[in-house]
């Protein structure tokens, strides 16, 4: 399925060089064989060609999250915010990121949001994130302890 899909993605590129779907359907393929600059790269290039770009967006901020980038990835979102202000999924991924970096006020607001989109798994989110929010100091030490068990894991510090 992949070589058919990045066949599909080359020969759409060969036409409309900067054609986002493109981009990004390439930039997903090389995330899945964990080429994870190259992933970056098209990821990148697909949101400069259109920075609507939501799909590119979340998939450039799942991968900086999941090499710890957890502040590289807040910005993508914010910026695709800008230009997708009632995207549900930005607005869930918001709520999940600033959750881990402890911003739960940011958190709290855009999982509001994303709770209209989706009452169920809003009110989850919402849910949780009210039990966070309760013993905040304990939830900042629980946070911090498992980012750096995720850094580790990834080997976050010796990213490029």
């Amino acid at each position: 399925m992949q070589v058919k899909t990045q066949a599909v993605a080359e020969a759409v590129l060969a036409e409309a060089p900067r054609n986002s779907l493109a981009l990004s359907a390439i930039g997903a393929i090389h995330w899945q064989i964990a080429e994870f600059a190259e992933a970056r790269r098209y990821y990148e290039l697909a949101i400069e060609s259109d920075p609507g770009d939501e799909t590119s967006a979340l998939f450039l901020a799942a991968q900086m999250r999941a090499l710890g980038d957890y502040e590289g990835a807040r910005r993508i979102l914010f910026e695709a915010l800008t230009h997708n202000p009632t995207a549900p999924d930005l607005h869930r991924a918001i709520a999940e990121i600033t959750i881990m970096m402890g911003d739960f006020a940011t958190a709290n607001e855009h999982a509001k949001i994303f709770s209209e989109y989706d009452p169920a798994t809003g009110g989850v989110m919402l849910a949780r994130l009210s039990r966070f929010v309760t013993n905040e100091a304990t939830s900042r030490s629980i946070i911090r302890a498992f980012n750096n068990s995720e850094a580790a894991e990834t080997g976050a510090g010796e990213r490029a």
